[in-house]
């Protein structure tokens, strides 16, 4: 849909809403995440949540296309949301350990390299 708003007028102001809501949704979840010790708050919110829903769009197309498997791409994704919120804070100081395969998935995150089970 967004290639074809280049070319097609009428697509660009619903898709531009879309994004802005997917984008805004972002940064209410990472400013829930920094107030609750999960997330480092040096993060301007909207500006990371912008990156990030950039990201996965360039990454979703990747994929799609056939130039990107999708254990890449969530290894891409993974580092991008680690890059941008910091190092999972931990009771201690320490960092949060990844979950095993086996353990659950948190609701609204993706899965991480070490869940074998598809997306």
């Amino acid at each position: 849909m967004r290639a074809g708003a280049i070319f097609d007028a009428a697509l660009r102001e619903p898709l531009a809403e879309s994004t802005r809501h997917w984008s805004q949704d972002t940064a209410d979840a990472v400013s829930d995440a920094q107030a609750a010790g999960l997330a480092g708050l040096r993060t301007e919110p909207l500006d990371a949540a912008e990156r990030l829903t950039a990201l996965v769009e360039g990454l979703s197309e990747r994929r799609l296309s056939g130039s990107l498997s999708p254990e890449r791409a969530r290894e891409l994704l993974t580092g991008a949301v680690d890059a941008e919120l910091g190092p999972r804070p931990w009771r201690g100081g320490r960092e949060c350990p990844r979950r095993s395969a086996a353990g659950p998935r948190t609701p609204g995150r993706p899965p991480t390299r070490n869940d074998p089970r598809p997306s």
